[in-house]
This record gives C-alpha cells, structure tokens and sequence, in this order.
C-alpha cells in the first residue's frame, strides 16, 4: 500500500518517519496577533466609565416601570458584558461607578415600590399594600425590610392630594 491511499496508514507514517513529517509540514508562523491587541487600560477606563455612567443615570430616570440596575444589565446596554465580568480589574474608576450604583433585590423592590405609589395616585387609587405588592411585581415573600418600608410609605402619603389628583 503506498502513502496517501489510505488516511490511516499515511498519518501513521507521517508521524513515525519524523524527517518525512517535519518535510511535509508548513512552516510554523509566529503570533503576531497578540502584539496588535494591547489595549490602553486607562483611555479604556476612562470612556467605559463615562458610558457605564450615562446608562445608569438612564436606567434610574426611566419615566416607565423601574429595571434594576445590575453589572449584567450595564454590560448589555453598553454591549461590553465581557469586558465587565472579565476584565473589571484592570477598570478601576468604572468598577468603583458600578459598586456605587448596582442595587441589591431591596433597594430595587423599594425604588418599585415608589414608582407603583405615585402609578396609583395618578390612577386616582388608593393605594392599599396588597395593591403596591402587585403593581410594584413584588411577591408574598418580600423581606421584612421591604414590608415595613411599605408601611412607612403608605403612613406618609397625603390622601387630600390623592382626592384633588382624581
């Protein structure tokens, strides 16, 4: 049998006549893609907080229902997911943009619960707790934190101004 009629029996041969082998073979290249793709961190930083500032100030004064700002969210508005989950390190002054912005589950459930009080005021409702829960999205098994911040809320509302609003 010679070589190449048979896949097999050519790369065995191949791989046992080393000088054949190292004949055969193209000439290995050098990577020089890793020398164009050195980024400056800084200018990086620099515009990723900017753009990362902007769309949180978006997200927190968006006039519909709330979205909970998170590293996940960001990262898909400014279509740079990865180089937040990844490379967040070597971006200082957005990472610390992040921090102070990103809300837990009961900061965001509260920002909710705002905009649901004041979306049934201009409804002309009253607003109940049951009623706050379900137009805010929040469940039964909302924190105690949350439930009291609820209580606190609806002892603060002003129900003349709901009356003269209707």
């Amino acid at each position: 049998m010679l070589p190449g009629e048979n896949g097999y029996y050519d790369r065995n041969f191949l791989i046992n006549d080393k000088n054949r082998f190292e004949k055969v073979q193209p000439p290995r290249m050098k990577n020089t893609t890793r020398s164009l793709r050195t980024f400056d961190w800084l200018k990086r930083d620099f515009e990723m907080a900017r753009l990362v500032e902007k769309t949180i100030g978006e997200l927190k004064q968006n006039l519909g229902k709330p979205v909970r700002v998170s590293v996940a969210r960001v990262g898909r508005l400014t279509n740079s997911v990865a180089l937040l989950n990844k490379h967040i390190d070597r971006l200082p002054s957005t990472k610390k943009i992040i921090v102070e912005n990103v809300e837990s589950i009961s900061e965001f459930q509260m920002r909710r619960i705002d905009w649901a009080i004041n979306f049934l005021i201009l409804k002309g409702m009253s607003p109940k707790e049951w009623l706050i829960k379900k137009t805010a999205g929040i469940g039964r098994s909302a924190s105690p934190k949350v439930n009291d911040y609820i209580v606190a809320r609806i002892g603060s509302i002003n129900y003349k101004e709901i009356n003269k609003a209707a």
